[in-house]
């Protein structure tokens, strides 16, 4: 692998920003990446604002030398994603991490190189694995079904082992737990990623459930993942991604799930603008902005509050 292509994959943490492709083909296993670990301390020193914000120096050199070490031995790709994604998460930055989003086609060929998906989306309810919608092609699942375990393995350990690895600001491992579901609502869902790295699974599992009944199944390939979401999850470059609701009552509701509108053609200033300037015209006396679910993006709150202050 060239060291253009393996920083292509530090920048999936948020270090820099790269252009080099990388190749399907051209992981190796016995490849030493450990040189571009100083790629990625660099970048993070000169850039990151709150590298040392929950670690001090000598921890994050102490990651890093171990990453370095880990990145120079032999290893798969899943291996190598995991210590860094160790790395990475002991930053404690919900922006900070590998993402898939980022990384390109190739990039995501290796994250999902096989059938190692759950078959059904669920919720973590008081840290219990609970199925809201079967995938499974064959109704195997039905939803409020609780999974104790997968080929012999707590959930509930699972999810200890997990919440270590998601990105979240500080101490918030509600966020962290929270993106340890399976939902539906992302391309690349943060549980599909981390689970086949502290739980290599292939093909099929075994999963037990609350009720005593033992499930083998067929796991599901990323692209199955993909066409099992709701149709118009995934919007036009042009489309408007938020709504308003007029209530009878007065009280408007705005309802913005996401700012991230990067590549959106969206004319969202304009319309978000207009949505406000009518409050009073609409002879509204209340407005809900619903932002559960946003991660921030691009600056849209700012034409909010633009209009609520002197």
């Amino acid at each position: 692998m060239t060291g253009s292509s393996r920083r292509r994959f530090l920048g999936l943490a948020g270090a820099a920003a790269f252009a080099a492709a990388l190749p399907a083909d051209a992981f190796t296993a016995d490849a030493d990446w450990s040189a571009d670990v100083d790629v990625l301390d660099d970048a993070w020193t000169t850039l990151h604002p709150g590298l040392l914000r929950y670690q001090t120096r000598e921890e994050m050199d102490a990651r890093l030398a171990r990453l370095k070490r880990l990145w120079a031995a032999p290893g798969t790709f899943r291996e190598r994603l995991l210590a860094l994604t160790r790395v990475t998460a002991a930053v404690r930055c919900g922006h900070t991490y590998a993402s898939p989003y980022n990384g390109g086609e190739p990039i995501r060929q290796l994250m999902f190189p096989d059938r190692s998906l759950v078959p059904f989306a669920f919720r973590w309810l008081e840290r219990r694995m609970v199925v809201t919608a079967d995938q499974s092609g064959a109704g195997l699942f039905r939803a409020g079904d609780v999974i104790e375990t997968i080929d012999g393995r707590t959930t509930e350990s699972l999810l200890l082992d997990l919440i270590p690895l998601a990105r979240a600001d500080g101490s918030n491992d509600a966020k962290r737990i929270s993106l340890m579901e399976m939902r539906g609502d992302d391309r690349f869902a943060t549980f599909d990623v981390h689970l086949p790295r502290v739980l290599p699974l292939r093909d099929s599992a075994v999963f037990g459930l609350a009720d005593g009944r033992r499930i083998e199944a067929p796991l599901l390939t990323l692209a199955q993942r993909q066409a099992a979401r709701p149709a118009g999850s995934d919007l036009a470059a042009d489309a408007n991604p938020w709504t308003l609701d007029k209530g009878a009552d007065g009280v408007h509701r705005l309802t913005m799930p996401g700012w991230a509108l990067y590549d959106s053609r969206f004319d969202w200033k304009t319309w978000l603008g207009a949505v406000m300037d009518d409050l009073t015209g609409d002879g509204a006396r209340g407005l809900i902005v619903d932002l559960r679910g946003n991660e921030g993006g691009l600056d849209c709150g700012e034409v909010i509050l633009s209009r609520l202050i002197d």
